[in-house]
Order: C-alpha cells, then sequence, then structure tokens
C-alpha cells in the first residue's frame, strides 16, 4: 500500500516559530516530523510514499531526497495551486493512485498503531 503525504501548505499557524522555514521539516527531537511520519509507517510496511509539495516544496524534496535513505520510494507531486488547500493537493496525486492508500498530513506526529489498524481494512 502506498500513502499520500500533503506538505504543500504554508503552515501560517506555526510562522512564528518556523520563521518561513516549512513546517514538515520542523525538528522534534532530532528529526524532522514528516520523516518521523515516513519512518512511522515504513513500521508497518508502507514503502512508497507520494508526497504533494507547494510552498518551499524545493527544501522538502533536498531534504528527504528520493526516500533510499528511509529504506522508502518516494515520488513528489508538485501543487502550484497550494494555497487552494488540502483538497486541491490531493486531486493532484489522482494520476498516481489506482488503489486505496493511507493519506497522511507532513505535520501529524501519530503512533504506527494507527495505521496498523487502517491496514485492516485493506
Amino acid at each position: 500500500m502506498k500513502a499520500v503525504i500533503l506538505a504543500a501548505g504554508e503552515g501560517r499557524r506555526l510562522y512564528s516559530k518556523t520563521r518561513g522555514y516549512p513546517k514538515p521539516l520542523t525538528r522534534l527531537l532530532g528529526l524532522s516530523i514528516i520523516e518521523r511520519g515516513i519512518l512511522t509507517a515504513r513500521t508497518v510496511g508502507i514503502t512508497g510514499f507520494i508526497i504533494v509539495v507547494g510552498y518551499q516544496g524545493k527544501k522538502i524534496m533536498e531534504t528527504l531526497g528520493d526516500g533510499s535513505r528511509y529504506n522508502v520510494n518516494i515520488t513528489y507531486v508538485e501543487n502550484p495551486e497550494w494555497r487552494r488547500g488540502n483538497g486541491v493537493s490531493l486531486l493532484k496525486t489522482k494520476e498516481f493512485i489506482d488503489k486505496p492508500f493511507i493519506l497522511m498530513m507532513s505535520d501529524h506526529v501519530f503512533d504506527s498503531s494507527i495505521l496498523k489498524y487502517l491496514l485492516e481494512f485493506d
């Protein structure tokens, strides 16, 4: 199963802390939030990721690369309309998705048990 990670927004609510740096790359105990999500998903067998980028997307792509350092595969989808919200970002992935997938937000921290539960419905 693949996961789609939405990482296109500006992160205005956290702007005073990030000062314009992409919110998904905010560090938490040594790793960025988006890296934590990828590594958590990998623990339950998710190794294919489609990451939608927009605001400062190049920094996110440069940081994560192709995913090989995490033993996963990352495909990027650029959303120039990122200001229009998560729904538009998700629509940008439609040509890459033909099966059920896990939808993740790049700035959410969660326990792997949530993904295990969701994977039971595949």
